[in-house]
């Protein structure tokens, strides 16, 4: 069981990192995502919202990428034959890797909505 759990310790703090920039990505992009029409076109700052996103959003997929690489090298940790607290340990890793893909795309779709609001924005005005 410890040995299960020192196989999946690592890719846990990676899967919080990419959660926790992806909440921040959320948070940052919410105030434009959230309007439309009139307080669109008023949206003070679309442009510096974009740049924000874009630099989290780098965050989340280079966290994503890692949580894959560790999940990748705590595999080849496991024993060929899987047993017990080791099959949950490669379960729980398959989870992790899927939750970082999630997550980038998540961010992705949150990029695109941005976008699609600043194309609105620029064609109001």
């Amino acid at each position: 069981r410890k040995e299960a759990e020192a196989v999946v310790a690592p890719v846990v703090a990676k899967v919080e990192a990419v959660e926790a920039a992806l909440k921040r990505l959320e948070a940052a992009v919410e105030p434009i995502l959230s309007i439309s029409g009139d307080e669109l076109d008023a949206f003070a700052t679309p442009l510096s919202l974009l740049e924000s996103a874009e630099k989290i959003a780098e965050e989340v997929v280079k966290f994503a990428e890692e949580t894959k690489a560790a999940v990748t090298t705590q595999s080849g940790e496991l024993p060929k034959v899987l047993k017990g607290a080791m099959m949950d340990a490669k379960r729980e890793l398959a989870k992790m890797s899927s939750k970082a893909d999630l997550a980038k795309r998540k961010c992705s779709t949150k990029l695109d909505g941005v976008r699609n609001k600043l194309g609105a924005i620029l064609e109001a005005r």
